[in-house]
């Protein structure tokens, strides 16, 4: 009941305003030093909908924003309503799976890219070593590579990333 009075008193109020702001630039077109002029297009300005023609009560209780389809409701939504479900996280953010106790980067990132896929990463540069081995006339500029040298790599990469050198090739 309160909250009704206050929104006609409100309402008065701002009528009131509003035909005050009228009466005053009819009578007092002369004197422009004194009167600060109001922009329409302040990023602040919220419009108030006085749609009596309104399709439902909703309506008549929110803002409409400079666009006319952005709306902010007046009131706070009631406190003693159930959440939907579908608002409820069921489940933690974080780590899951073989990840979730491990705190060490080396142990994550070796839970990403285990050793089979960097054996993989060996054969395949070892083949192409082969394919252009008759191209060097020594033995040791062409020589294969192994497991702990591509781990290097990939440290020295990362390790470059984090020092944002990308003139890296």
């Amino acid at each position: 009941m309160d909250y009704e009075r206050e929104q006609a008193r409100l309402l008065r109020l701002m009528n009131e305003v509003l035909t005050d702001v009228e009466f005053d630039y009819e009578t007092d077109e002369g004197e422009g030093d004194n009167r600060e002029e109001r922009e329409d297009g302040s990023d602040t300005e919220q419009d108030l909908d006085f749609d009596t023609d309104s399709d439902s009560p909703d309506e008549d209780l929110c803002f409409v924003g400079k666009d006319q389809t952005t709306k902010w409701k007046k009131d706070a939504p009631r406190k003693n309503v159930r959440t939907k479900a579908k608002n409820i996280i069921k489940h933690l953010p974080g780590p899951v799976g073989p990840v979730k106790g491990l705190t060490e980067l080396i142990d994550i990132w070796t839970c990403l890219i285990d050793d089979t896929i960097l054996n993989i990463v060996v054969e395949n540069t070892n083949k192409s070593i082969d394919s252009v081995l008759d191209n060097y006339s020594r033995s040791r500029n062409a020589q294969p590579t192994t497991l702990p040298e591509v781990k290097a790599l990939f440290g020295l990469l990362y390790f470059g990333m984090l020092n944002q050198q990308h003139f890296l090739k």
